[in-house]
């Protein structure tokens, strides 16, 4: 059985107003709902993602050199932490004596020690998967960079030029 409600006013317990809602009810639909800002978020939140690969073919790191791989820029608010997430995509060695070495970096400065001897003493072509949350960060605009590494005989990154790697970032509010 259905049943209608119909009222011109309604007012609340204390009877110290009445409540508008002017038909809202009748067809509402999630357009209708005021929009979650970002300050409104509880800590713990996902406030926005960013995601990025490879812009090159592919990179070639020389034996104990570095070369940025992935960068997004990304403005946070106050306290949060940005979660990263790295896949490689395939990796081939030189040889028996190469190994890759995968870093995140935020703002230049690295937040990890690294992924070495990740496949040293083998000759494969691997693909490195590697999560790191930051520690929290000051509001503003920051850089987030995973950078790939050789040693003991040079890497290609994006080997084969497939453009399989990507880079993710998410910020939490704190």
């Amino acid at each position: 059985m259905t049943s209608k409600l119909k009222t011109d006013v309604l007012e609340t317990v204390s009877g110290s107003g009445t409540i508008a809602l002017t038909n809202q009810l009748s067809g509402m639909t999630t357009a209708s709902l005021p929009a979650l800002t970002a300050a409104q978020m509880p800590s713990g939140s996902v406030i926005q993602v960013a995601s990025t690969g490879y812009s090159s073919s592919n990179i070639s790191v020389s034996a104990n050199a570095r070369a940025d791989l992935m960068t997004i820029t990304m403005t946070v608010r106050a306290n949060s932490k940005v979660m990263m997430w790295f896949e490689s995509g395939q990796i081939d060695g030189s040889g028996t004596s190469s190994n890759a070495n995968i870093y995140f970096r935020v703002d230049g400065t690295d937040v990890d020690t690294g992924t070495n001897h990740y496949f040293y003493g083998a000759s494969l072509r691997p693909s490195i998967n590697k999560i790191k949350l930051t520690n929290a960060l000051s509001a503003g605009s920051h850089t987030f960079t995973v950078s790939g590494s050789a040693y003991g005989g040079a890497v290609v990154y994006n080997f084969q030029s497939i453009y399989t790697g990507s880079f993710m970032i998410q910020e939490i509010a704190g």
